[in-house]
């Protein structure tokens, strides 16, 4: 199944998005993926194709990728 991840600026454009698109018929078939720096949903097209929908705090991200060095 091909899949695509889109990048959005908040959370709650993350959950607007899937709330439209579960609304039209997608199905969210994967569970939400919370990290302390990233939001994720993913929903199922009716052709089949995987969304993910992401959200992430770079200022967060960047921290952890910093302290890892």
């Amino acid at each position: 199944m091909p899949s695509f991840t889109l990048p959005v600026g908040s959370i709650e454009q993350v959950d607007e998005m899937m709330a439209n698109g579960l609304e039209f018929g997608g199905a969210e078939s994967v569970p939400i993926t919370k990290e302390d720096f990233m939001y994720l949903r993913s929903i199922e097209d009716m052709d089949g194709y995987l969304w993910g929908v992401m959200y992430l705090d770079l200022v967060k991200f960047q921290a952890i990728k910093t302290s890892n060095h």
